[in-house]
């Protein structure tokens, strides 16, 4: 009997052990099933258009079809930040694991994205972004390789945001705006205006307290800043554009589940390319329409033979550029060809 007991005695504690044990791995299976959280950030707020129509149903698509390996936290309105010129860094230092990125903000990291200041070159964001990718994939544009970036995107033209009428290059001079790229620095100088340098959240403070009398920027920007309603006189010339771009930390990405990076390679890069440019184009357009009929604005296009002139005014600064930057007959013949390309193939 006493040798029975003992047996049961240790087959009980046997079990308990065993038991410990299934516990244990069952804990730390539950703890490695957890999502893995990453963290995107941005200047913008959370009403702003690419943020919420764009950035926000991307990420939660990845993250959908991520299977549930990864959560995607937005921290949005400069909560990780509020300098713009930062947010590259922040990447790469961990702050945050993906950052909306205005590139012009990131003084020396990308010298090429210049000749998409070019004016008069694209006509939409879907061709100039289009092109700007292609470039980069052959390497013509630099800075491009230290980080995994899931989209890399053109703004629309800009155009002539003022509180005084512009219907002629003359009326341009001796004003200080507000401009977005060496190029447009340069054209705006030959029109003989004062190139003045302010971020975008800044540009509604810069109007109304007298600092600038206008800006050079697309309507998206100008709405989203809210600087839109401080200007009342809108002229429609085809300044060139900027680029902006998704950045993500390359370590991070290497090291997402399988099932995360799947999820990113089906939905960043042309996908979300064509989408933001598709979205954008109709945006503009709404925007544009809904200032036509406000009786507070007044919005002038040029007729085709004013373009001409303007553009004679204009085109000199964008050839001078050519030859400054070490690279710039390249990049500049290199974008019109891929343009040239993206409209012959639609």
């Amino acid at each position: 009997m006493k040798k029975e007991s003992t047996q049961r005695s240790i087959k009980s504690k046997l079990i308990g052990i065993i038991a410990t044990i299934a516990i244990f791995f069952m804990s730390n299976t539950s703890i490695s099933a957890k999502p893995l959280i990453l963290k995107f950030g941005t200047v913008e707020p959370p009403h702003a258009w690419i943020t919420a129509n764009v950035i926000k149903p991307f990420l939660k698509d990845v993250e959908n079809a991520a299977g549930g390996t990864i959560k995607i936290e937005m921290f949005t309105a400069g909560t990780l930040g509020r300098d713009p010129s930062k947010y590259l860094k922040g990447v790469k230092d961990g702050v945050m694991d993906i950052g909306f990125i205005i590139n012009a903000y990131q003084p020396g990291r990308f010298p090429d994205d210049e000749v998409v200041n070019a004016p008069f070159v694209a006509d939409n964001p879907l061709e100039a972004s289009l092109a700007v990718n292609r470039m980069i994939e052959k390497g013509v544009m630099r800075g491009y390789d230290q980080f995994v970036f899931l989209g890399i995107f053109c703004t629309n033209q800009y155009g002539i945001h003022s509180t005084f009428p512009v219907k002629k290059t003359d009326d341009l001079a001796g004003k200080k705006f507000r401009l977005g790229g060496k190029i447009q620095y340069m054209v705006f100088e030959d029109l003989g205006g004062t190139p003045v340098a302010i971020t975008a959240p800044k540009m509604a403070e810069s109007i109304s307290r007298g600092v600038i009398s206008g800006i050079i920027n697309c309507w998206d920007a100008m709405t989203t800043f809210k600087a839109l309603e401080l200007t009342k006189h809108h002229t429609n010339i085809p300044f060139g554009a900027t680029i902006i771009s998704l950045a993500m930390n390359k370590k991070v990405y290497n090291s997402l589940p399988p099932e995360a990076k799947a999820a990113f390679e089906k939905y960043k890069g042309n996908p979300l390319v064509i989408s933001y440019s598709e979205k954008l184009i109709e945006r503009e357009r709404d925007t544009l329409e809904e200032t036509r009929n406000n009786p507070k604005h007044h919005v002038y296009t040029p007729a085709s033979s004013e373009l001409d002139m303007w553009k004679a005014k204009m085109w000199p600064a964008v050839e001078r550029w050519t030859t400054k930057h070490p690279r710039g007959k390249t990049l500049l013949d290199t974008y019109q060809a891929e343009i040239a390309k993206i409209r012959e193939n639609k």
